[in-house]
């Protein structure tokens, strides 16, 4: 689990690295009004990318659980259900932009008439795009199952490479949105090639076949279906933000909102990634409740580290991410939203432990119904906050911390109660609190001073509880 945590942590770490290089240059190069179409065009697309309808968790979950028991028959019948509803998905998706586009730019009342018609022809190319993603994740799940983690971060770090370069080059050229979601497209196309590939080299010798069983069809769709009302929740909080920003607050505002979002969001997408592993683990484990107690915990520190650890970074360093990230504009809201929503993502990104032990228990009505009630919530207050301003906006964002039940609910049933798995965390949400106070007190020029020291406490922290469970080990 480690190992592919650590294989999924280096290549999260160079995509959020050609992120953060990516993000400032083609607001440099577009401008923030131009940027915000950009943003608006592709939120719109990351929830129609929904349709994928939780069908790559479903696919982990129910491959690991056959490899566990060694059910070659079961993986060959998950595999053709799984198959056979993401390409029905995925068509159905792409056929609906297509055809929809115009009636989804019409939702935003505040672009002018040249964004309204770029933003259609765009929505309209990015048809391809959300096909050729939805397929990939079927290979992702796949993958995951098998636990196969360093091809697919190698797959998906030269996609994002591939993409964030082209975009830099077309923009920084003279193109805007509609030559940028073509290249999606484009880079979409030839990186699915490579992933059908790599799915048949890893299942090779294991003797599938097509076998169609309406049991494990009525078993994986009613699963999927659950997991995709958790996605629900995940996009509402995660896009559905950028929507509302951009509907009440206008392309220039949703710019600044989601150029601060995009530094942000690496919090949680890097401690999730570290600690996804657990989730093909858990499946496999299922009958062994001691070790599935252990990972948890070691998950759950191992995940509180990036998090904590990350949200310190930023928060610490927000004035100077600033300089590079949005040059012009009102610093001191900026600032302030920043850090507030740095806050907000780090504490929040501590469910994701919950998250997958629930998923790999395969208790996905606890998880839908958290996951969707916090983000609806969440949404709720980013639409109250945009009637007063920005800052508004990231303090609706608050909402989703609810998900910490998550943690509570799904190491609860390894038999670690809420006081147990928040003991856990004492010494980092303590070592962060102290960091954030003393640098909103402190002189800027001591910030990093503070963060060293955050360092120090984080690693030795760590360190003490890898002591810990060696001693547990032996």
């Amino acid at each position: 689990m480690l190992r592919n945590g650590f294989y999924n942590g280096l290549g999260g770490i160079v995509r959020i690295g050609l992120s953060l290089v990516t993000v400032p240059l083609l607001i440099h190069f577009l401008g923030l009004s131009e940027y915000g179409l950009w943003v608006l065009v592709s939120s719109a697309v990351a929830v129609v990318v929904l349709a994928e309808g939780g069908l790559t968790v479903t696919t982990t979950v129910f491959v690991a659980r056959d490899l566990g028991q060694d059910n070659t028959l079961g993986i060959s019948q998950t595999l053709t259900v799984t198959a056979v509803a993401i390409l029905s998905l995925a068509t159905a998706a792409a056929l609906g932009l297509w055809v929809g586009a115009e009636q989804v730019v019409n939702l935003f009342g505040t672009l002018t008439v040249n964004q309204r018609a770029e933003a259609v022809l765009a929505l309209q190319v990015s048809g391809l795009v959300v096909w050729t993603r939805l397929v990939q994740q079927g290979v992702v799940g796949l993958a995951q199952a098998f636990q196969y983690y360093g091809g697919l971060n190698l797959l998906n770090t030269l996609q994002v490479t591939l993409t964030s370069l082209g975009l830099i080059g077309i923009a920084g050229s003279g193109g805007r949105t509609v030559a940028l979601m073509q290249w999606q497209a484009v880079v979409g196309l030839g990186l699915l090639v490579a992933y059908l590939g790599l799915g048949w080299w890893w299942v090779r010798g294991l003797g599938l076949q097509w076998c169609w069983d309406w049991v494990r069809a009525e078993q994986v769709l009613r699963y999927s279906g659950l997991t995709w009302l958790s996605s629900v929740g995940t996009v509402l909080f995660s896009q559905g933000d950028r929507l509302v920003v951009g509907a009440f607050l206008g392309t220039g505002l949703l710019g600044v909102y989601a150029a601060i979002t995009s530094v942000v969001t690496q919090i949680n997408t890097l401690s999730a990634l570290i600690v996804q592993p657990l989730l093909p683990a858990l499946s496999t484990l299922r009958l062994q409740p001691e070790a599935m107690r252990q990972k948890a915990v070691q998950a759950l520190q191992i995940n509180a580290l990036v998090a904590l650890g990350l949200g310190a970074v930023l928060f610490a360093l927000a004035p100077w991410i600033l300089m590079v990230l949005i040059p012009t504009g009102d610093a001191q809201v900026h600032l302030s939203v920043l850090r507030l929503m740095t806050v907000i993502y780090a504490l929040y990104s501590l469910c994701a432990v919950g998250y997958y032990v629930l998923f790999g228990l395969e208790l996905v009505q606890v998880n839908t119904f958290t996951v969707l009630a916090f983000g609806g919530l969440s949404l709720v207050g980013v639409t109250l906050g945009a009637q007063f301003g920005l800052f508004w906006v990231a303090m609706g964002n608050s909402a989703y911390l609810g998900n910490l039940l998550l943690n509570t609910f799904g190491l609860g049933q390894l038999g670690l109660s809420g006081w147990q798995w928040l003991k856990e965390l004492v010494v980092p949400l303590a070592c962060f609190a102290v960091g954030v106070s003393l640098v909103l007190l402190l002189p800027p020029v001591l910030a990093p001073v503070v963060l060293v020291l955050q360092a120090i406490t984080f690693g030795l922290w760590f360190a003490r509880q890898g002591y810990n469970f060696s001693q547990v080990r032996q």
